[in-house]
């Protein structure tokens, strides 16, 4: 089970996360695929209203959007691929507080698919233990996905690592206790896109906790 504090007051809007910038073809089948057997309204209006919120958010159309992900999550709160789609969207264009609590119930109906609500959570959430595990949890997800042939999660895979190091080094009382595993993801999302700079500026930072400034400077040339 995910641990996932109660939610509390957040800003009213938040960028999607950087691992969720580009959606390949396989997270559509992915979604397509949900929607016809993982979220029990197969057949449904709950569909319709959910395509429909996503199209019009798509278009720039918002709070025609909203409404209908918000209808459909209402009419179906089982559904999965509502509560999904609806929390995505309110940590993008509505209310912080509201999309943790939302994207929760998400987790919570499918823990082990769509890594998109995790990487949110753990950008949403304020306690800081319990985002590093949302945001591993969305890793794990991206783990799955690669090894099942999805040639788009190396990218997002680096980004996730990148944000759990992060999140390491922002939760710990001793850099010592965490620098292990954060050189570990960060050599890891180097890797996985040699071209990307923030491996680089996350290991400036973990460089700079330890007091090897030297270090630091030298990974930012």
């Amino acid at each position: 089970r995910i641990y996932l504090p109660p939610s509390t007051p957040l800003p009213a809007t938040m960028p999607p996360p950087s691992s969720n910038k580009k959606k390949s073809k396989k997270d559509k089948k992915d979604r397509k695929h949900r929607k016809e057997g993982g979220g029990g309204h197969r057949g449904s209006g709950i569909d319709a209203l959910v395509e429909s919120g996503n199209e019009h958010i798509a278009l720039d159309r918002v709070e025609e959007g909203l409404a209908d992900l918000r209808k459909a999550h209402q009419l179906a709160p089982d559904s999965a691929d509502a509560a999904e789609a609806y929390g995505m969207a309110l940590a993008e264009y509505g209310d912080g507080a509201t999309a943790v609590m939302i994207l929760k119930r998400a987790a919570m109906l499918r823990p082990n698919e769509g890594y998109e609500k995790f990487m949110y959570l753990g950008q949403l959430i304020e306690d800081g233990v319990a985002a590093a595990t949302c945001t591993r949890q969305g890793l794990n997800v991206i783990e799955f996905q690669a090894a099942h042939g999805d040639e788009d999660a190396s990218e997002r895979m680096g980004g996730a690592c990148c944000a759990l190091a992060e999140q390491l080094m922002a939760t710990t009382d001793d850099v010592r206790e965490v620098a292990d595993e954060c050189d570990a993801l960060l050599r890891r999302a180097a890797e996985c896109d040699p071209r990307s700079a923030e491996p680089l500026q996350v290991m400036a930072s973990l460089r700079a906790a330890q007091g090897r400034t030297e270090e630091g400077l030298e990974a930012l040339r």
